[in-house]
């Protein structure tokens, strides 16, 4: 029985345990996205604004404003923004998280 098949029985049965259910479930739900967002912050503004990566930064933001490209101005820009570069990290971190 797959997950959705248990949580659609829970729910459908009318009984008490469909509050419980879901409470334990929002709960998990929620720690882990708050777990998830520790990592994704710290590497989002270390790109961003730590001088570990400040070649890398100002080369970015040179691009940024020179490129003659939208497409590569765009692309250059991701890495100079904490808030566009956090959701690609998000992105990259969400499988490496999942679990079995």
């Amino acid at each position: 029985m797959t997950r959705f098949e248990v949580v659609f029985e829970v729910f459908t049965s009318g009984n008490d345990q469909a509050s419980e259910f879901d409470a334990m479930g929002l709960g998990l739900q929620v720690g882990s996205l708050l777990l998830l967002a520790i990592p994704v912050a710290c590497i989002a503004w270390t790109v961003t604004h730590e001088e570990v990566f400040r070649e890398l930064r100002q080369f970015c933001q040179r691009e940024c404003v020179q490129a003659r490209s939208l497409v590569r101005r765009k692309f250059f820009y991701l890495f100079t923004c904490e808030y566009c570069f956090s959701h690609y990290v998000a992105v990259t971190c969400s499988p490496l998280s999942a679990q079995s």
